[in-house]
């Protein structure tokens, strides 16, 4: 059983198909951040391919998971 508390914050954060660069680095400078919760959203142009969860778990010891809408 975890006892930690759970993150108050919620944080959404946007990114273009181009952004994972960005977004590796920002994980890499709140690595360690347990107080807050962070919500990554990428547009996908058609045909565009995906975040990858294991590209993004790599730059953070943070839990990374991946959701989708199912559309």
């Amino acid at each position: 059983m975890n006892n930690a508390p759970s993150p108050s914050l919620l944080v959404g954060i946007g990114a273009s198909a181009g952004g994972v660069h960005a977004l590796q680095l920002f994980l890499k400078g709140i690595d360690g951040c347990r107080q807050m919760s962070f919500v990554v959203v990428q547009h996908r142009g058609e045909g565009g391919g995906r975040l990858s969860v294991e590209v993004l778990a790599r730059a953070t010891s943070l839990p990374v998971r991946e959701v989708d809408s199912g559309l």
